[in-house]
């Protein structure tokens, strides 16, 4: 995604730094929410089911998904904070070309 972009030493440090920190958070995020899960299919399966529990269990689930959306999403801000304004330009150009699938050439390539 980043290719062509000419990004400086300092941007691929900041880059590097941001998607570790997202990764360990993620990682992190995925095991609670596994947990929850685990949560609330036991609730589901006890011969008298509670269901004000199940629903608080699934309401758990919910705010810890929007929590995992909002923490994309701040990172996402935080990666394009770091491009310039050209960046962004080529970027998008990159995505367009992605999506129907055309290559950029390099000068002379035939």
């Amino acid at each position: 995604m980043l290719q062509g972009l000419d990004l400086t030493d300092e941007q691929l440090l900041k880059f590097a730094e941001i998607k570790g920190g997202a990764f360990s958070k993620m990682a992190h995020a995925k095991i609670d929410l596994m947990d929850m899960k685990k949560e609330i299919f036991r609730e589901l399966l006890k011969p008298q089911v509670d269901k004000k529990k199940v629903h608080a269990i699934a309401q758990k689930i919910k705010d810890h998904k929007a929590a995992c959306m909002d923490s994309m999403l701040e990172n996402m801000i935080a990666f394009s904070e770091i491009l310039t304004v050209e960046q962004k330009k080529k970027l998008h150009l990159n995505k367009i070309r992605s999506f129907f699938g055309v290559e950029e050439h390099e000068e002379g390539e035939e």
